[in-house]
């Protein structure tokens, strides 16, 4: 599949040493407080618990403009953080992320066409 994010993420703990370690995607939880610097892809689909950053939400919603995200509004993996730095609550981790289901779409769809394709090329020669 596709990269949607950073292999390895920045995870805070939440007791009060706010001591953040590099960790593997594939450890993240939903519920995890995730920290996301300047020129990183969002890993997780959340909400942002602290801070404030510009977004490049291309990729998940087509707009070419980037956007300006706050405490408390919803982002998403796959996107690109152009400037700020941000805390985000993990809601979707793994396959359950937006750009995770859009993918798995365009392959199912990819895969349908051909084997499409394919069964009619095999009715044709066999017609």
């Amino acid at each position: 599949m596709l990269s949607v994010g950073e292999n390895y993420v920045w995870k805070a703990s939440e007791d009060e040493d706010q001591v953040a370690k590099k960790v593997p995607i594939e450890e993240i939880k939903k519920g995890d407080l995730i920290l996301v610097q300047t020129g990183e892809k969002i890993s997780v689909d959340g909400t942002i618990e602290k801070g404030s950053a510009v977004i490049d939400q291309s990729a998940i919603t087509g707009e070419y403009m980037p956007v300006k995200k706050e405490t408390g509004q919803e982002v998403f993996a796959g996107t690109l953080l152009k400037s700020g730095n941000i805390t985000v609550r993990a809601e979707k981790v793994g396959d359950d992320r937006t750009a995770s289901r859009i993918i798995k779409l365009v392959e199912d769809a990819s895969f349908n066409k051909s084997g499409h394709s394919i069964l009619r090329r095999c009715i044709f020669l066999h017609s």
